[in-house]
């Protein structure tokens, strides 16, 4: 008998009145029928090409959407019992809105399995309450997408349209060289019309009033569905219209919404420096020093010279001698848009570079997804501003995709510092006992039972200590505050450690340090994006190196 897995989902008591009429049709328990419902459901989404799958326009319109826990909730648990497998093959065949995730804020949350059981449902048997009265129950994927693009042009904040207007004006005179600033701001639109949104009740509430416009329970609505899936000149024609249309004084979206706008802006920014950082990775011949500025969050990075990166093609299996370093631990490999990169090795990719096996074991116990900034973390060259890295003309590739001077001089980012709890580095001879106890005195002194204030931000900036080598990190959570005395690490990258003799104990510490100092430097700046929202600055402001204010064509 095969395996079974028992979970659940949340779906409204029509849903499951539904459910219980098709039991009562095939002469099966309701257990056993949604397990049928959702294998033909399945079965028939992975004969459709993707953009023809089907989903539920409550899943579209997140009906119904998250409350506070003191609201009655309601929709109601139905358990699951499935084979093995089976969850993970509907998740993939189901809708996933953009900016979604699995495990995330409630605005944010994607909800798959839901969605197909949901569909499956509704395609058996038609089931509707007050919401959902006079829509069109089910609809294409890529027809759900086109709706959720035109409730985005009807939301978008001020730092959203800063970059979407001027994006438009490039575009349409486009024909000369790109400055780098002006191809950062065309990646970030790019970001922001197919990866980064951001959700929130106010957005979902204008996808509803256009369903309830576009998509009616008739061939009317079933003609809107045809058009919101080809997506054609007409429909780009609304999305326009929809993101400039002049709303005077009144905001777009709930209160909230333009601090999630420039978070989203920020996020766009982060993911083409990503981008960019996996090209320049990519890149490395190991032949010489590289350096890459990374405007989000700034800081510049470093690679070695005799660090080189070897790519394996797509299609193509892992030669055995980089599978066999890997199993040793004597090199990174990940997957990155159907290639796997191997790194770092020596020039000519004939050997690993010694002594990075801390690394690699570190690295082994990460997911995919965060080997990218695990690697960013160790060349991160702590302690060095962008500033300071420009004015030394160590600065940025001449590739034409790094961030401009004008960036840099535009913005003064604050120099990036790995802090080491002072306990570590005692334990790890770096400082001595009295040095010690002078900063945990300064710790305890500075808050030693405060709680977090209303409007006191999550990440902060490093508090006063003893003396420049020393600080205080503040760590806070909902309602406690933490501090935690630390020392100034003085040598740069972590990199430079493999090269410097220093114990692989202490090296695979300070990886595992680095890339906890650079999250939470990134969800600062994110943070402090999320502030800026609310300042009323000029459209200048968020576009990259300050680019001037232009008319939207």
């Amino acid at each position: 008998m095969a395996a079974v897995r028992e979970t659940n989902v949340r779906v409204l008591p029509c849903v499951l009145n539904a459910l219980d009429r098709i039991a009562l049709r095939r002469g099966v328990s309701r257990d056993e029928a949604v397990r049928q419902v959702l294998v033909e459901h399945i079965a028939a989404q992975e004969a459709r090409d993707p953009e023809d799958r089907l989903t539920h326009i409550a899943t579209v319109l997140r009906h119904p959407l998250p409350g506070p826990r003191s609201r009655e909730r309601a929709d109601q648990p139905l358990r699951l019992r499935l084979p093995e497998g089976l969850a993970d093959r509907a998740r993939v065949v189901s809708l996933r809105l953009p900016g979604q995730h699995p495990r995330a804020h409630k605005d944010y949350v994607a909800r798959p399995l839901t969605d197909a059981v949901v569909t499956a449902i509704a395609v058996q048997e038609r089931f509707n309450d007050p919401f959902l009265d006079g829509l069109l129950p089910v609809l294409r994927h890529n027809a759900a997408l086109g709706l959720w693009q035109l409730a985005v042009a009807e939301t978008i904040t001020k730092p959203e349209l800063a970059i979407q207007g001027a994006a438009e004006y490039v575009r349409a005179r486009m024909g000369g060289t790109l400055t780098p600033d002006e191809r950062r701001l065309l990646l970030m639109s790019e970001q922001l019309d197919d990866e980064v949104f951001w959700h929130a009740e106010s957005r979902f509430t204008a996808a509803t009033k256009l369903a309830r416009e576009l998509l009616t329970d008739d061939d009317n609505g079933a003609a809107k569905e045809k058009w919101l899936y080809e997506q054609g000149s007409d429909w780009h024609e609304r999305r326009l219209d929809l993101r400039h249309a002049d709303h005077g004084s009144q905001p777009r979206g709930g209160w909230e919404a333009d601090g999630r706008g420039s978070t989203a802006v920020w996020r766009a920014g982060r993911n083409v420096d990503l981008q960019d950082f996996t090209d320049w990775l990519r890149a490395l011949d190991g032949r010489t020093t590289r350096r890459r500025i990374m405007p989000a969050p700034g800081w510049s990075v470093r690679a070695p010279a005799g660090w080189a990166t070897h790519v394996v093609p797509r299609g193509r299996e892992l030669p055995e001698r980089f599978a066999q370093w890997a199993a040793q631990d004597r090199v990174l490999v990940w997957p990155v848009d159907g290639r796997q990169i191997v790194w770092p090795v020596r020039p000519g990719h004939t050997r690993p570079v010694p002594g990075v096996e801390p690394l690699a074991a570190l690295a082994r116990t990460l997911r995919p997804q965060e080997v990218l900034e695990f690697v960013e973390a160790i060349l991160i060259e702590w302690g060095t501003s962008v500033t300071d890295a420009v004015d030394a003309s160590i600065g940025l590739d001449d590739d034409g995709s790094g961030a401009s001077s004008e960036l840099v001089v535009e913005f003064d980012f604050p120099t990036p510092y790995l802090w080491l709890p002072v306990d570590k580095a005692f334990d790890f001879g770096f400082i001595d006992a009295g040095q010690r106890r002078a900063a945990m005195a300064a710790a305890y002194e500075q808050a030693p039972h405060r709680t977090r204030s209303a409007g006191e931000r999550i990440v902060s900036e490093p508090g006063p200590g003893p003396d420049r080598d020393f600080t205080v990190l503040i760590t806070r959570r909902r309602k406690s505050r933490k501090s935690k005395p630390v020392w100034r690490w003085p040598r740069g990258s972590v990199a430079e450690e493999v090269f410097a003799g220093t114990s692989p104990e202490i090296v695979s510490w300070l990886a595992d340090r680095s890339l906890w100092m650079a999250r939470r430097t990134v969800f600062g700046a994110m943070e402090q994006a999320w502030h800026d929202g609310f300042d009323h600055y000029a459209a200048s402001f968020w576009r990259p190196g300050g680019l001037a204010d232009t008319d939207p064509v």
